[in-house]
């Protein structure tokens, strides 16, 4: 849909502030995104998760949020990054490669658009450092072979053969140091060998990741999915005196019905794997407090629609993805030193909880500043 029919339809779906024209979006909107980019461009402190790491935050912007919610989900959905992504029911194969193909460190994502969601920031680390990235990406297909339970059989044969195919990519690449993935905690799989649903996909996943490590000097970097806000939360952000009203109780958020409170098979799966070489990267303080999850932090929108990260936020979390990074490739090869930003670099951080993966960074505590009041929906 074009971008102004969009902005009409959603504007006059779901922002009903009294008064507010459709021109003012449409001009509020592109003030949001020109002062997100320069923002982010000048690393202007206490901009989205840098307010989660500091313990001193106030907003820099007032009561700005970028990107505007009435066109975070367009923004998303036209993305550069979107081509990187093979949509449902296509046989297609879509590869993307950023960098040099002589880069010392190479870096390949893995998974559905849980993992697309993190190839903004990804893209920003590697440039930064010269590495390169291979992208091998499918919606709503789990990175493991298990099959899928759907309705639709040939769905499931798609999602098993596309896996299927880019672990053998992988493997058949000598040069690949760091296999990064994760995906969308809304998995079910068919039972196999005599397995629950559960079991078979933490099986598939931890026996996927064994098979990459396997004869070689790849490591494997699994970031847990992120939080789950509100289903409405844009047009609630939009309409809302304030954004404190939209957040979300982090224990519905970080959970997924269907496992009747297991937790995410990603993190079980590296959990059971047990292997250095396997790690875990728990983001979830970066977007939640010790009970609720807000869906604006440090004035920049979370999500960008139901459950996909903004860029603008996923592009303040470098920092900390970046130790991330470099902890998982340190057994693997020289990575090259740079400096951090002040107040972002791994001696920044003080451990808030044991969900961090040994030797990783951990989140500050959230500052007074974003800690909401009232009960979270």
């Amino acid at each position: 849909m074009p971008f102004p029919a969009f902005l009409a339809v959603l504007l006059a779906a779901t922002l009903t502030v009294s008064g507010l024209s459709w021109h003012r979006v449409v001009v509020d909107a592109e003030e949001a995104d020109r002062i997100g980019r320069l923002a982010l461009a000048e690393g202007t402190a206490c901009l989205g998760a840098d307010a989660a790491l500091r313990d001193d935050c106030v907003p820099p912007f007032g009561d700005l949020v970028t990107p505007h919610p009435a066109v975070s989900r367009d923004r998303f959905q036209r993305s550069r990054w979107h081509r990187c992504l093979t949509g449902l029911g296509t046989t297609r194969f879509t590869v993307c490669r950023f960098g040099s193909a002589t880069a010392g460190v190479h870096v390949v994502l893995f998974g559905d658009s849980h993992a697309l969601q993190w190839l903004p920031a990804l893209n920003a680390i590697a440039e930064a450092r010269h590495w390169r990235i291979t992208t091998l990406l499918r919606a709503s297909c789990p990175p493991s072979p298990a099959r899928l339970q759907l309705p639709d059989r040939t769905g499931t044969e798609l999602c098993h053969r596309w896996s299927t195919r880019a672990v053998a990519r992988i493997l058949s690449d000598d040069s690949v140091d760091l296999v990064v993935t994760t995906g969308m905690n809304n998995k079910r799989w068919r039972k196999e060998g005599g397995l629950d649903r559960y079991r078979t996909g933490v099986t598939a996943y931890r026996r996927t990741w064994e098979r990459l490590l396997a004869g070689g000097r790849r490591t494997v970097l699994v970031i847990r999915d992120t939080p789950v806000p509100l289903p409405d939360v844009q047009s609630c952000v939009a309409r809302a005196d304030s954004p404190a009203e939209c957040r979300r109780a982090r224990r519905a958020a970080t959970s997924q019905p269907v496992w009747r409170g297991r937790q995410d098979p990603l993190v079980a799966a590296v959990e059971e794997a047990a292997n250095p070489r396997i790690r875990l990267a728990d983001l979830t303080d970066a977007f939640c407090g010790a009970d609720a999850c807000d869906p604006v932090i440090g004035n920049v929108l979370v999500y960008a629609d139901k459950n996909h990260v903004t860029e603008t936020y996923a592009r303040t979390l470098v920092p900390l993805l970046t130790d991330h990074l470099r902890a998982a490739l340190r057994p693997a090869s020289a990575v090259p030193e740079t400096a951090a930003r002040p107040g972002s670099g791994s001696s920044a951080f003080r451990r808030s909880s044991g969900a961090a993966a040994a030797g990783a960074p951990a989140l500050r505590g959230r500052p007074a500043s974003h800690r909401r009041r009232g009960p979270p929906r």
